[in-house]
């Protein structure tokens, strides 16, 4: 109870953050939107108008009290609201539609060490291939019998 309690308050906090200062700068968990984030990268949050988000690029949005970043994939409206389908790059499933009222920004910028960078728009079309094509790596791999995980390829991309 203690963490969903802690959650709820950093998610009140991002708002209050985004809404005064009209960003926001957290670390990534997870390995949904590899390999354009990886574990470890931190994003600034930008605020940005609803209707001004469009598809292929990465927003932030919480959902059952947690911070999800994935990219649009896809815009809907219904009745002057705008709905939103969301995807993480290396997931195989839409998440369930997004709310306007549940998207907390767009993704400005990423962190990664001593770097930073502008995140791509890409089209869903894109990520497709994208996803079929690591899926045939990790087959190669499989066939190869290959030691490699993703400690490696994260500290490759960080450049270490």
């Amino acid at each position: 109870m203690k963490t969903s309690k802690y959650k709820k308050i950093t998610n009140e906090l991002v708002r209050e953050a985004i809404d005064k200062n009209g960003s926001f700068r957290f670390r990534v968990e997870g390995f949904s939107m590899f390999p354009f984030l990886v574990e470890g990268d931190e994003v600034i949050i930008e605020k940005v108008p609803i209707q001004d988000l469009k598809i292929g690029e990465i927003v932030t949005y919480i959902r059952d009290e947690m911070l999800i970043v994935h990219r649009i994939k896809r815009i809907d409206g219904v009745s002057n609201k705008m709905i939103f389908v969301t995807q993480g790059d290396n997931l195989n499933h839409e998440d369930l539609p997004v709310m306007e009222k549940e998207i907390i920004g767009r993704v400005r910028t990423v962190i990664r060490g001593e770097k930073s960078f502008s995140p791509p728009v890409l089209l869903p079309e894109f990520i497709s291939m994208l996803r079929f094509v690591f899926g045939m790596l990790r087959r190669l791999k499989k066939v190869l019998k290959l030691n490699i995980n993703s400690r490696d390829i994260i500290s490759f991309l960080r450049g270490k």
